[in-house]
């Protein structure tokens, strides 16, 4: 989404996410629990990814909770429905 801080500081829609913090992120579960392990307030953090042409990139992305909480997005009966994750 424009404004936020993955569209700040990247990395791009289209990356793989390989390590928060220097911690593995094998799966979605890997995600949502390194992002849970983060301090509540705007900390930053840093993210490897690759690219589309598996060229790996580093980049330090500040989180900002308050406007920009980390979510999981649900289609269901054909409506999105956000759901912050703690």
């Amino acid at each position: 989404y424009a404004g936020s801080p993955a569209a700040r500081y990247g990395p791009p829609p289209t990356s793989r996410i390989c390590e928060i913090n220097g911690d593995p992120i094998r799966h979605l579960d890997d995600f949502v629990a390194a992002l849970q392990r983060q301090p509540k307030s705007n900390a930053s953090i840093r993210i490897k990814y690759m690219d589309l042409s598996g060229k790996v990139h580093l980049t330090t992305l500040k989180l900002e909770p308050t406007f920009w909480p980390t979510s999981e997005l649900n289609y269901v009966d054909g409506a999105w429905h956000r759901t912050c994750i703690e």
